[in-house]
């Protein structure tokens, strides 16, 4: 399979039963729910080796979490020559969550730059309230 083409290519997620779930009823077949007393470090090590080799996955949602168990791995993927998958790290309580914060770094550390946005700025017409 083609690594520049995203056709037929699966999102994974990889994250507490929560998000997990979430994910699965949006439609995502290939969920791997870990339960917070029940994460070893080899279970999502081996998981990410598995999705990372193989040519179906194009995107991988991994919780913050459960990435911070690998990023020896996350990284050199980033930095390498293959297009596929991306690894996407979220927040795994988006509740909790700094949004905005998140998505400053998520676009600095993948852009270079920071996109900043602004909540407070008046509703244009046809913008949703």
């Amino acid at each position: 399979m083609n690594t520049n083409s995203s056709s037929g290519k699966e999102i994974a997620i990889l994250a507490g039963p929560g998000l997990a779930g979430a994910l699965r009823l949006a439609g995502v077949r290939r969920a791997r729910s870990i339960e917070p007393e029940a994460v070893s470090e080899d279970s999502v090590r081996s998981t990410l080796r598995k999705w990372i080799a193989g040519d179906e996955i194009g995107v991988i949602v991994i919780s913050e979490e459960l990435a911070a168990l690998a990023r020896d791995l996350i990284a050199p993927h980033r930095m390498g020559k293959r297009v596929f998958p991306i690894i996407l790290e979220v927040p795994a309580d988006a509740e909790k969550a700094d949004s905005a914060g998140y998505y400053r770094k998520l676009s600095r550390d993948f852009l270079g730059m920071e996109i900043v946005l602004d909540d407070n700025r008046p509703a244009a017409d046809g913008d949703a309230e």
